[in-house]
């Protein structure tokens, strides 16, 4: 009887720490801004006068990590298909093109926002000194054109 009851105390701690780990596994997406009005290197007639910037997210939590599979499967069917976060003024390792990050724990999906916080990647970088201030008074970004593209298996700086 004794032996049993070890089993499953065993069990029963495996099975929270496969839950809990997988429940705070931090994934890793890229969207993209396009800036119109840029010279594209591509010859293709749709991407002539416009650059995607592609930006690196961490999501750490697991419902927007669902949403997010959704969206980039077909298997959602909202409209709530943009990124929206608070911005860190600091380079994050698996967004090294960007001298700024979005806050993993305020990551969400919106469909439709204020203006005011709404900017492609290279616009928040260009005013990066003042955002919380006279650009992106909240301190939040909410690109308008975002589209998410894809999951990073790993990540980035670890490729």
């Amino acid at each position: 009887m004794k032996i049993h009851s070890i089993i499953g105390s065993i069990a029963v701690m495996a099975l929270y720490s496969a839950s809990f780990s997988a429940a705070a596994q931090t994934r890793y997406f890229s969207f993209v801004t396009p800036d119109v009005g840029r010279t594209s290197l591509s010859r293709h007639p749709a991407e002539v006068g416009q650059v995607l910037n592609e930006f690196v997210i961490a999501v750490d939590d697991p419902a927007t990590v669902r949403h997010i599979l959704g969206i980039l499967d077909g298997s959602y069917i909202g409209r709530a298909v943009h990124i929206k976060g608070r911005v860190v003024k600091d380079r994050a390792d698996y967004n090294k093109n960007w001298s700024y990050h979005l806050d993993p724990a305020s990551i969400t999906l919106f469909d439709s926002e204020a203006e005011e916080c709404d900017a492609t990647a290279s616009m928040v970088e260009l005013n990066l000194d003042q955002v919380g201030g006279s650009f992106l008074p909240a301190g939040v970004w909410c690109p308008w054109s975002s589209k998410l593209m894809r999951e990073l298996p790993i990540a980035p700086d670890q490729a």
